[in-house]
């Protein structure tokens, strides 16, 4: 069974990234989580998380997010 989250980045995607699969990249890069643009799948703006993983590596993946965020 597969879980999914669609967090709105929107935020993200219009005052820093050009569109939400460019900052798919910059989080592949930079926080080496991987999340798949909302826009595949008719959400602009939206990142598509996977939460089928341990408690703890999707804490650990939240955190290099936020402070990946937090250097923009």
């Amino acid at each position: 069974m597969h879980f999914y989250l669609f967090p709105n980045f929107g935020f993200y995607c219009e005052n820093r990234f050009r569109d939400d699969g460019e900052l798919c990249l910059y989080l592949l890069e930079k926080a080496l989580v991987a999340t798949v643009p909302g826009s595949e799948f008719g959400m602009p703006g939206f990142l598509r998380l996977s939460f089928t993983v341990k408690k703890e590596e999707l804490e650990e993946a939240v955190k290099r997010i936020r402070e990946a965020l937090k250097e923009l």
